[in-house]
């Protein structure tokens, strides 16, 4: 027995040996010190005895304490005021306690010892081949080493709803009439069978496989000399999470039955099961799991509605390390320990897009929408989100996110505890702060003639990117599952937290705003009307025009093809790679634009939203059209540092001449809507257009003139009044307003490599563009993100002149075989988000 230890309870004292031993009971039998004899754990055996080698790594929940006990340390750090104080040491980690000496070898006299588990073989390879979990890192022999420099080991990782083989080892040989063995499996550090923390069943000899979906079991598959094959079925609705797993074995004794209880030494973490149809995630079509679940590359859509484009990310699902931190989240800040609400995926899902943001309760990333990143990293720069992950686990918080970055963690978080989500982009997305379902832009009267635009609490987000997450909704009427909307982006709050869903896009569709979660904030964001008003000077308001279909275009998210955003299928349109790689979700958000459908779901959602109606008149009859039509047009795809190019275009189609005064004017604008001081403004008067003229205007911007303007995207707004005077008819006055959202297109980074490299043998990657901007690039750093490679720091490089091409080759080590892309940002303090990468197999 050398290795095991052996634990006696307090108040209770066996005469104990692994030979043979009898006992007498106490009342007052505890497993856990200072607790009652009512504990959740009391054995059902009188003369129970514990004992198994000691644990591999420490119980999760003691994990946990010295994680929180590591951000409160920070956080006193960061709150410290005098600088000249110096740091507070940390403590050492206490050594643990000394293992006891092995009890001696059992007299040779005693004819029948009980029986002995000697081992546990928990048959990682074939159980995570069956459970569609060997793609975990963890669960392999080769792992890396723990920041202590210490091996790991193989960990086995299962899901719901399928059985998992046990093969036990005995000191003697198992008989089926005079042994019994029992299964044990608890979660927590205070277990109880009520909150479904402790399991404990019998197994069953006569080979039975048929359990129901929600029930634990296990059957006797083989008996081999001193070894036995269990199966043993996990219920389809049970506690995600790290498992302690025993085994009770009864064999009879001189008087009693011998009972011994074997701890094994590891545990057994168990995920959602989108393959299996009794689970709250399962997925019918499995072949989109390939996507869903196992593709650990991707990208996210930004930009707008007329300029998009795909950021290639690493999401980094089955990375080392990866697992444990998902885990963490979603159990580290639960007030009453670990319930039954982690095995409901609907629960989860939103504990996740709670715990991602940092509004609540010390999540993952820190929003910042200031431009100011100097004490943390712009969100442009991230390119995966590992990294993100374990600089959470190592600072707490990271700065900083924007909704992308929540987006892609969020997608790694659900993906890798087994529920199929996907990151999906909503172009023109409208957010609605007063809850009127209507975005309203206001212009005002400025010096008797012009007309500027009034600031506003509602806005519209070029884009704006959110989760969809694949579930069942027991909780709703019927015809609700299947794809549901999370949002971890902090915007509005939701009983109380910054959090967002889970809705069903099926209600948003309808318009079944009523349905949880949070279903009228995302009808809003996809299918909001636009209604434009003057202000004025006697604060009276004239409705200008209200538009239908500007809000939610082109929904988008990557084709479901499991593969990696770059690869190297050919195409023979021009289409770009990353218009071939999208997959348009419009339809399935909102009927046509205009369509009755369409209307009468705009029309129930306004009237089951019972806060707040539009202060101003949005749905009167519209205002007779006007006598002269105004088109915007500018050069669409240009690249930062070109000309920008705008031509106005203004039609006569009434039937008498006309006097116009237009009004130009362009300033840079966020991607949430924030607008910045004017850049250029230009006022054109004294224009006369006659009946079928049309009037053309051009304007011309170098780079010179608006590229120190420019804010974090390279977004502009370019805004049109045109003032239509009546010739001879005072009664028929015009105002025409436009706006158009502009976005100056970035280089991308080439990145050249080698498409076939061998495991472990370093490999040389060049990255290069050219400098389109008229000034220098400063304070340059290069960043990289792969899941099939080393990973390394950031790369301080050299500042890149005016014209001229930047290169640089890089040494990546693969790590991890199969095909995968490597993907690198290049961030200066003049140009942002940069990025490139390239499809690489690794044999």
């Amino acid at each position: 027995m050398s290795g095991y230890y052996h634990r006696r309870r307090p108040n209770y004292y066996p005469s104990f040996s692994i030979g043979g031993y009898s006992t007498r009971y106490s009342s007052r039998y505890n497993r856990f010190r200072n607790r009652s004899s009512t504990s959740h754990d009391s054995s059902p055996y009188w003369n129970v005895n514990y004992y198994g080698r000691r644990r591999r790594r420490r119980n999760f929940w003691e994990r946990d304490r010295a994680i929180n006990n590591r951000f409160r340390r920070n956080r006193r750090s960061r709150w410290r005021t005098d600088p000249d104080t110096p740091p507070r040491e940390e403590s050492p980690e206490p050594k643990p306690p000394p293992r006891p000496e092995p009890k001696p070898e059992p007299p040779q006299d005693i004819p029948k010892p009980p029986l002995t588990v000697k081992d546990i073989n928990l048959n990682i390879k074939e159980n995570t081949e069956k459970h569609h979990t060997d793609v975990y890192e963890c669960t392999k022999d080769d792992r890396e080493k723990d920041e202590d420099g210490n091996e790991q080991p193989a960990e086995l990782v299962v899901r719901r709803g399928e059985f998992m083989k046990l093969t036990v080892t005995f000191d003697q040989p198992y008989e089926k009439k005079k042994h019994d063995l029992r299964v044990c499996l608890t979660i927590g550090e205070i277990p109880k069978p009520t909150k479904g923390t402790s399991v404990q069943f019998k197994i069953d000899e006569d080979g039975k496989q048929n359990y129901e979906a929600d029930k634990w079991g296990a059957y006797l598959e083989k008996c081999s000399g001193n070894d036995i094959d269990i199966m043993v079925h996990i219920a389809a609705n049970s506690i995600i999470g790290e498992w302690n797993l025993s085994l009770i074995s009864v064999s009879p004794g001189e008087k009693k039955n011998n009972v011994l209880k074997y701890e094994h030494d590891e545990d057994v973490i168990i995920l959602f099961n989108p393959w299996c149809k009794d689970d709250g995630v399962y997925m019918e079509t499995t072949t989109l799991l390939d996507e869903y679940i196992l593709n650990e590359d991707g990208c996210v859509y930004t930009g707008n509605e007329t300029a998009r484009g795909a950021k290639p990310w690493n999401f980094g699902t089955f990375e080392d390390g990866i697992l444990d931190i998902c885990l963490y989240l979603i159990r580290a800040k639960l007030k009453n320990g670990i319930t039954k609400d982690l095995a409901d995926p609907i629960l989860v899902s939103r504990l996740i897009a709670k715990m991602v943001n940092s509004n609540n309760e010390d999540g993952v990333l820190t929003g910042n929408w200031t431009g100011n990143y100097k004490d943390g990293t712009s969100p442009m720069v991230w390119v995966g989100s590992p990294r993100i992950l374990k600089q959470f686990m190592q600072t707490g918080s990271v700065k900083y996110g924007q909704c992308w970055v929540f987006s892609c963690v969020t997608t790694t978080v659900c993906r890798c505890l087994g529920i199929p989500c996907r990151t999906v982009t909503n172009f023109s997305s409208a957010h609605d702060t007063d809850q009127t379902n209507v975005i309203e832009n206001v212009y005002h009267t400025v010096d008797g003639t012009s007309k500027k635009h009034y600031n506003h609490s509602d806005s519209i987000w070029n884009f704006h990117v959110w989760n969809e997450v694949w579930l069942k909704r027991p909780d709703l009427i019927e015809g609700y599952d299947g794809w549901q909307v999370i949002d971890a982006t902090p915007q509005e709050n939701s009983d109380g937290v910054k959090v967002c869903g889970p809705c069903p896009v099926l209600a948003v569709k309808k318009g079944m705003v009523e349905l949880k979660y949070d279903t009228a904030f995302v009808f809003t964001e996809v299918n909001a009307d636009e209604a434009t008003f003057f202000r004025h000077p006697d604060d009276t308001y004239e409705r200008q025009k209200v538009e239908k279909n500007t809000i939610g275009k082109f929904i988008s998210t990557k084709v479901a093809d499991g593969k990696p955003y770059h690869d190297r299928s050919f195409s023979f349109d021009n289409k770009p790679l990353s218009e071939r790689k999208r997959m348009d979700l419009t339809d399935a958000y909102k009927f046509p634009e205009g369509s009755h459908e369409e209307r009468r779901a705009v029309e129930r959602a306004i009237k089951m939203r019972v806060r707040n109606v539009p202060e101003l008149d949005v749905y009167a009859p519209d205002p007779i059209s006007g006598k002269v039509e105004v088109t915007l047009h500018c050069n669409n795809g240009c690249l930062i540092g070109e000309d920008l190019n705008i031509k106005i275009e203004g039609r006569n189609v009434g039937n008498s001449a006309r006097d116009l005064k237009i009004l130009v004017w362009v300033s840079p604008v966020s991607y949430t809507g924030d607008v910045g001081p004017e850049i250029f403004s230009k006022v054109y008067e004294d224009l006369h257009v006659g009946v079928d003229e049309v009037l053309s205007l051009d304007l011309s911007y170098t780079a010179s003139e608006y590229f120190t303007h420019l804010i974090e995207q390279a977004n502009l707004e370019i805004n049109v009044i045109t003032d239509v005077d009546p010739l001879g008819d005072s009664t028929n006055h015009q105002y025409v307003t436009l706006n158009k959202k502009f976005r100056f297109r970035r280089p991308d980074l080439d990145v050249e490599g080698p498409e076939t490299v061998e495991i472990g043998v370093p490999v040389d990657f060049t990255i290069s563009f050219k400098n389109p901007a008229p000034i220098t690039l400063k304070n340059c750093t290069v960043r990289m993100g792969s899941s099939g490679f080393t990973d390394i720091k950031d790369l301080k490089v050299p500042d890149v002149p005016v014209g001229e091409t930047f290169s640089h080759t890089l040494q990546l080590i693969p790590k991890k075989k199969l095909d995968h892309e490597v993907i690198f940002s290049f961030e200066c303090d003049e140009l942002h988000d940069i990025s490139g990468g390239t499809l690489i197999t690794i044999c």
